[in-house]
């Protein structure tokens, strides 16, 4: 890493309805292919991680969003540091996963989440801290 870089840095958007999370389907061309997870992404050079999660849910699922709050950070296991926000959109009703991006999208309680197979895990890590009581559910809910 050349000096004075920053360690990469990543954004995660935490969008709830009804008591069920946005989970997408990674893209079969993207790290960590085919795996479920929230959606997000690298924070770019100079962006702050709100301005990043709105950039990514325009890039990913063509919706604009409204941040609200990091409600967690974490690691991935290799060193990226993500940045856990809730966010709102006012155009959950016309989704639309850019294809290079994301093969699908669904709306899931977080009991059927964790159930699944192939979930990614810097979100395995996140179901944990909520298990564990590290994070509050309730906070998650928009």
């Amino acid at each position: 890493m050349p000096k004075n870089a920053h360690p990469p840095a990543a954004v995660v958007a935490i969008i709830t309805v009804e008591r069920k999370f946005l989970v997408i389907k990674r893209s079969a061309t993207v790290r960590s292919p085919n795996q479920f997870c929230f959606p997000g992404g690298m924070i770019e050079e100079g962006e702050t991680p709100p301005l990043a999660l709105v950039r990514e849910m325009n890039e990913e699922l063509n919706i604009d969003v409204a941040p609200v709050q990091e409600v967690w950070s974490s690691h991935t296991p290799k060193g990226t540091r993500l940045h856990w926000w809730t966010a709102t959109s006012h155009q959950l009703d016309r989704v639309f996963p850019n294809p290079d991006e994301v093969a699908s999208f669904q709306w899931l309680k977080i009991e059927e989440i964790v159930q699944m197979q192939d979930v990614l895990i810097s979100n395995q890590k996140f179901f944990q801290a909520i298990e564990t009581g590290q994070l509050e559910i309730e906070q998650l809910y928009t």
